[in-house]
């Protein structure tokens, strides 16, 4: 994709790739805006982020943010309608609410809620990430602390947190400890790591994190799934090489440290800035890998999809998706068994869309791509969740607000 391309891509309201120039050290974007900016309101229509979560009772949490807030209303009727919304963060604050980075709420197989968001505490777009618990049904949250406690101040970013199949809370992120050292030393292309910690106790407290990858790309959302042994299996976009942001896999070990890094494509894309665009990530049934991402590399550019057989150490050949030539992005993948349901966003010029396809033999074939939903106004990067084995879209856009709608897989889903 050409510089000029991606720069007239920047200045949309919505489109669905947004990629940071001038240097990761200084990484600015256009992030996915749908609260006007006279809308000053908490209430979910100024949401600018959206999360979704069902707890064990079929009850969906969502978790957004709003006038620098984090915030948290519930569903009892799968999104037909929300009770009055909780302010979780006690203050006004540059919450990271880009689309790739967003509060995020787990409701816990013990009947708490967990949320956890990143504060950018300055200029320089360092980050801290906090968390915040509540064990009276969402009614009250404990104050915000930080996450993870670090002997030395550091730049968390991007976070992903999960709860495993054993009730293990998984948290990982990107982390600039090093970056001084690096730099100090004249490694002036340093750029971040993959961090790791982890939560025996439903969330109360975290172990000390763990740097477990070197060299990721500082500014990209991590896919994060669960195979059979409850282990994670992180996706995520790493630099190969001096500059090649292409993507990774791994599964990690119990003690949060990686397996082999599998690298899941040679894009070869050569880039010294922020894409802004990280990849999805699912288990399925079987124990295949699956994964979709963007890049715009000198040897394969657009929307792609493959998956392993195999704990990644060979994926399929990619598949592309999505047209071309309208932006196709910012990927989600969801495994219900052997079910996959794939969405991305595409952009015409007028239109974001989010459009669908389905595999009910584990990736092998898939459907046509289908339209879910539309909107000629900006939006929020579409989510994926699930509850009683069927699927869901999570979608919040400037004009039509939030919209939450089933989406059915087939063979009887």
């Amino acid at each position: 994709m050409k510089l000029h391309h991606l720069l007239a891509a920047a200045l949309l309201l919505a489109p669905p790739l947004a990629l940071a120039l001038g240097g990761p050290a200084s990484a600015q974007h256009a992030g996915h805006r749908p609260a006007a900016p006279e809308c000053a309101s908490l209430a979910l229509a100024c949401a600018t982020a959206t999360t979704p979560a069902f707890d064990r009772a079929g009850r969906l949490w969502l978790a957004y943010s709003a006038g620098g807030r984090v915030m948290l209303t519930r569903s009892d009727n799968l999104g037909r309608s929300t009770i009055p919304p909780v302010q979780v963060s006690r203050e006004a604050a540059a919450v990271d609410d880009n689309g790739e980075a967003r509060p995020k709420v787990i409701a816990t197989r013990a009947g708490h809620l967990l949320l956890a968001w990143t504060v950018r505490r300055d200029r320089a777009y360092n980050g801290t990430q906090l968390l915040a618990h509540s064990t009276d049904d969402g009614r009250t949250f404990s104050a915000p602390q930080r996450m993870v406690v670090e002997e030395t101040p550091t730049s968390q970013r991007f976070e992903n947190f999960a709860e495993a199949p054993d009730g293990r809370i998984w948290a990982v992120w990107l982390d600039k400890r090093r970056a001084p050292t690096e730099r100090a030393a004249g490694n002036r292309g340093y750029t971040a790591g993959l961090a790791v910690a982890y939560s025996d106790n439903g969330g109360l407290t975290f172990t000390q994190s763990r740097l477990s990858q070197d060299n990721s790309c500082e500014c990209c959302r991590i896919g994060l799934g669960f195979d059979a042994e409850a282990r994670p299996v992180l996706a995520w976009r790493q630099l190969f090489g001096r500059n090649f942001r292409d993507h990774a896999a791994a599964r990690l070990r119990r003690d949060g440290s990686l397996e082999a890094l599998h690298r899941i494509a040679e894009d070869n894309w050569a880039i010294d800035a922020c894409p802004h665009h990280g990849p999805a990530m699912a288990v399925d049934g079987a124990g295949r890998w699956h994964s979709a991402w963007y890049s715009g590399g000198g040897d394969r550019q657009g929307l792609f999809y493959a998956n392993s057989s195999n704990a990644g150490q060979r994926f399929s050949a990619p598949r592309r998706l999505g047209n071309p030539a309208q932006q196709p992005g910012h990927p989600q993948l969801l495994a219900l068994g052997e079910k996959l349901l794939l969405i991305w966003q595409e952009f015409d010029g007028e239109k974001t869309r989010v459009l669908a396809e389905t595999s009910t033999d584990g990736g092998a074939h898939w459907t046509a791509p289908r339209e879910l939903a539309a909107t000629t106004d900006a939006a929020d990067q579409p989510q994926l969740t699930s509850h009683a084995g069927a699927a869901y879209l999570s979608w919040q856009t400037r004009a039509e607000g939030w919209r939450f709608m089933p989406v059915p897989l087939g063979s009887g889903s």
